[in-house]
């Protein structure tokens, strides 16, 4: 018996040797980049050089392990067994699992903080620079933080984390909240959010979906469903224009319910999980608004528009205004909602375009800017800031962009 098990053994670990080549000669890979999130290693270059050094070996073999046959599979097993059978993050460098199975980014908690308060002196510096250009001269200038899954739930953070997380957390926010008493043009929505968070956690719920809606985040995802997306979307309406959002929310919208994985599942673990609380969707939520984003209208065009206008609780009247926001993904759903407030907006990804020199002239011709953040990874978008602020300062160029707002 024992010597058949060894035989045994010594096939199986042969045949895992001999995957590689099978790989290769019948063109059987790995799914590739898109599951492993990285830029997988290329074919390396043959050449005797490369041969008779050891630059080509270890080429080959990064090659190989990239695109190593059922690698991906495997990956998914190796996951599946971290999780469900030893409770361990699948990849404890990238996302935290903290208590009742919340997910938490792992730099959020560990890296983005420490940043946060060694850059409060440029904090400081840009927001008082805003607040005398906001006295002077159009546009006017805000800023709006939106809160973490950390700082609204730290009560869900691992112990070991916990303790030195909200130290850092609490001097950020309170240096924040002594600023923003002074110039007037910060919006932060800490307070606000735990307000709500106190509301849906004292109502009972009914059934198992009132149980899951009683978060602001769900407990997998890192970035707010549309709940949370309107919520924060009134209050950014309510501090730009105040009294113009009349009602609540517009919750006739979200009649349909539609499952999606995990945002952390699908980027980061890529195995199967327990079933995430499941997202609003409505099939024609997209077509029913006007987006004036670049410089491009929606598919649909300014009917589907004044439609969503005439559909609000009450009719929404625009304020006469031109908004530029430049934001991060947590403002992706709440943008949907803050647009029909305005005359004409433009939205501007921190990340994609890095507020280029080509969109100096649509900033400078606009009458509110708002510089909206992650909370936790707004001390990345403070050179950028700068730059727009000195730009400000200098007189209007032609632009061909400049025709939005003719």
């Amino acid at each position: 018996m024992k010597k058949t098990s060894n035989i045994l053994i010594t096939i199986s670990f042969l045949l895992f040797l001999l995957l590689p080549q099978a790989g290769l000669l019948f063109n059987f890979v790995g799914e590739g980049e898109e599951f492993q999130n990285r830029k997988l290693s290329p074919y390396p270059e043959i050449s005797a050089e490369s041969v008779f050094s050891s630059s080509f070996g270890l080429e080959m073999n990064s090659y190989i392990w990239d695109h190593f046959p059922l690698r991906s599979d495997l990956l998914k097993i190796d996951h599946w067994i971290d999780y469900h059978i030893f409770k361990d993050s699948p990849v404890p460098d990238k996302v935290l699992i903290g208590k009742e199975d919340t997910f938490f980014i792992y730099q959020s908690i560990t890296k983005y903080p420490k940043n946060n308060l060694s850059s409060l002196n440029k904090y400081k510096e840009i927001f008082t620079k805003a607040a005398e250009i906001h006295r002077k001269r159009k546009p006017k200038i805000f800023f709006v933080f939106s809160p973490s899954k950390a700082s609204l739930y730290p009560e869900f953070l691992p112990d070991s984390f916990k303790k030195k997380y909200l130290v850092g957390d609490k001097k950020f926010r309170s240096e924040l909240e002594e600023y923003s008493g002074k110039t007037k043009n910060i919006l932060l929505l800490w307070d606000a959010f735990n307000k709500r968070k106190n509301e849906l956690s004292s109502k009972s719920p009914q059934t198992d979906i009132d149980k899951r809606l009683r978060y602001l985040f769900r407990p997998y995802d890192q970035h707010f469903h549309w709940e949370t997306a309107i919520y924060q979307a009134k209050l950014i309406v309510d501090f730009l224009a105040p009294g113009k959002w009349k009602g609540e929310t517009f919750n006739k919208y979200f009649t349909n319910y539609k499952y999606e994985k995990s945002e952390i599942e699908k980027r980061f673990f890529k195995i199967d999980l327990p079933e995430p609380y499941k997202e609003f969707i409505h099939k024609d939520f997209f077509s029913a608004f006007n987006i004036w984003q670049i410089g491009r209208k929606s598919p649909n065009g300014l009917e589907k528009y004044i439609e969503f206008k005439k559909k609000g609780p009450e009719k929404i009247t625009p304020l006469n205004k031109n908004l530029v926001v430049i934001h991060d993904s947590f403002l992706f759903k709440s943008k949907y909602f803050i647009t029909p407030f305005f005359k004409r907006s433009v939205f501007i990804k921190w990340k994609k375009h890095k507020v280029s020199d080509f969109f100096i002239p649509i900033i400078k011709n606009a009458d509110i800017i708002l510089l909206h953040g992650f909370e936790s990874h707004f001390f990345a978008k403070l050179k950028s800031i700068e730059k727009i602020l000195d730009n400000l300062g200098k007189k209007n160029s032609h632009h061909p962009l400049i025709s939005l707002y003719q």
